[in-house]
């Protein structure tokens, strides 16, 4: 099958915000979609939607434990622009926000096959619900963005408490007059800002993403009911249309300021 569309357009009702966001489609709308769930999580049961980490394989007690040593539901980390000084020097305050950028960067490059296979998770739901694939597409799909799915997600955890420890004393929070004077001074302040604020919202979405994969390996180990794991399904995909979206919104700011070296 081809491959279904990722996060819906923004637009619909404002949010808090007053942004727009789009709500995903009700499934009440397709009455079938309810026992297609349910379809979908007896496959989860035997194994169908199990968390794959290697090609083909199945999950075991290495992803378990992982699970239980670096939970992805662990609360966001503070963002490491919040935590430095600003009375530092000029010079080593524009340095100290390219190092910053630099490695932002970095961890957004890990979370991307991540955040691609939940992309692909929400986007066939979304197809499925909207009656534009069938269960059977969806099921295929669901079982070729879940290969190695724990893995990415643990790889994004570790790189991140990495991140974290690394960057916690760089970038002061605001701009100050004398950085403001120094050469890309201020495109760096911005630049570190703007990824700053899409790295705190792929942790958020990561966490979500994380989350499901946990639940569905307690539910395939028979520690979830199936009409448990129906019901937090329906409120895990909801919650990631509007993470993915939060996600898409800052990348798009961030992806135009630079941080000059």
């Amino acid at each position: 099958m081809g491959h279904a569309r990722l996060v819906p357009p923004l637009h619909g009702a404002p949010d808090q915000h007053g942004a727009h966001v789009s709500r995903p489609p009700s499934p009440l709308r397709n009455p079938w979609i309810i026992t297609a769930l349910g379809v979908i999580v007896a496959l989860a049961v035997v194994g169908g939607l199990a968390v794959v980490l290697q090609g083909g394989g199945t999950t075991g007690d290495r992803t378990s434990s992982s699970a239980r040593r670096h939970p992805a539901s662990a609360a966001p980390r503070p963002s490491p622009i919040s935590a430095a000084n600003a009375s530092r020097p000029a010079v080593e305050s524009v340095e100290s926000c390219h190092k910053l950028w630099s490695l932002q960067q970095r961890e957004l490059n890990v979370a991307r096959p991540a955040m691609k296979q939940w992309e692909g998770q929400i986007a066939a739901m979304n197809e499925l619900v909207a009656g534009k694939i069938t269960l059977t597409q969806a099921l295929a799909f669901w079982g070729r963005t879940r290969v190695r799915a724990a893995r990415h997600v643990h790889a994004f955890d570790r790189a991140d408490r990495r991140f974290v420890a690394t960057t916690r004393s760089l970038c002061p929070r605001t701009r100050s007059p004398r950085a403001e004077a120094s050469p890309g001074g201020a495109a760096c302040f911005d630049a570190a800002k703007a990824t700053g604020a899409t790295v705190e919202a792929a942790r958020v979405t990561m966490a979500t993403w994380g989350n499901h994969l946990q639940n569905m390996e307690r539910l395939r180990s028979g520690m979830l009911s199936p009409t448990m794991a129906q019901q937090m399904w329906l409120h895990t995909w909801r919650k990631g249309v509007r993470e993915l979206q939060s996600y898409h919104r800052h990348l798009e700011k961030a992806k135009h300021l630079r941080c000059p070296s």
